[in-house]
């Protein structure tokens, strides 16, 4: 799906009914084994338009209200979704 599909599918909604999610799973596998499964969720919302520079994706749509910012403007291991479970392999 689009950005613009996104944005036009709640063009008339307002609030909580423009609340979205980011959902990000990281497994890790060793010699065909599964050692490790962790995920994470960011909850936002969907903005009226783009905007921003850098991500990828949604991430200019996507309005992160925690930080006040489109994921698309915040620090990388900010707006990464499993940001929170990548941080549980590095520590």
């Amino acid at each position: 799906m689009e950005n613009c599909e996104i944005i036009g599918g709640v063009a008339r909604q307002k609030g909580a009914e423009r609340s979205a999610y980011f959902v990000c799973v990281i497994a890790v596998a060793q010699m065909g084994r599964v050692i490790a499964v962790v995920s994470d969720k960011v909850d936002g919302e969907i903005a009226e338009a783009p905007r921003g520079s850098g991500g990828f994706g949604y991430d200019p749509v996507f309005y992160f209200p925690a930080l006040g910012k489109r994921l698309r403007n915040c620090p990388r291991m900010r707006r990464m979704p499993g940001a929170t479970a990548a941080k549980r392999f590095t520590g």
